[in-house]
């Protein structure tokens, strides 16, 4: 919890570029290890201890994914009246997808059908990568017109960025 606060300080302190980086590469890393599961498990290679450090990867570099953006999200968007509304409602999808996550994985497990649990967990983090990667793409672009302005492309400018003030 302690380096998870930690993470927060530095994480509000990065550059907008910085932010989007860490965000969109602390993903990466999290999809990239499910991933890492499911070819050592096809292959038959899935020890005890592998297990653990695909897990704990999982886990590490879903902390801030998790985390971070969510609350960033719900207060840019949902502004004072509407952020704990908007967190519900959040909060509501998600233990409905951790329900359904939940229950599936436990018939995988029933069957005996391990592979198909690695590929839902591949499934799982590979949508996350792409809702969190949209999030951090979408939050530097509104950086971006908060510190430059509104920029209008038109074909008159052949590709250069025009500001609006």
């Amino acid at each position: 919890m302690t380096a998870l606060a930690g993470l927060i300080l530095v994480y509000d302190r990065m550059s907008d570029f910085a932010r989007f980086v860490t965000t969109v590469s602390n993903a990466v890393v999290c999809v990239h290890a499910a991933f890492v599961g499911l070819v050592l498990h096809s292959h038959g290679a899935m020890s005890l201890s592998a297990f653990y450090a695909v897990i704990f990867v999982l886990g590490a570099s879903g902390a801030l994914a998790l985390t971070m953006p969510l609350g960033i999200f719900t207060v840019t968007f949902g502004g004072p009246r509407h952020t704990p509304t908007l967190a519900n409602v959040l909060d509501v999808a998600g233990i409905g997808l951790s329900a359904l996550a939940a229950y599936s994985a436990g018939v995988f497990c029933d069957r005996g059908d391990f592979e198909m649990l690695w590929q839902q967990i591949c499934g799982f983090t590979l949508l996350g990568v792409i809702a969190l990667s949209a999030f951090a793409w979408n939050d530097l672009r509104a950086a971006s017109v908060a510190a430059h302005g509104p920029v209008l492309v038109t074909p008159a400018s052949q590709g250069q960025y025009t500001s609006i003030k």
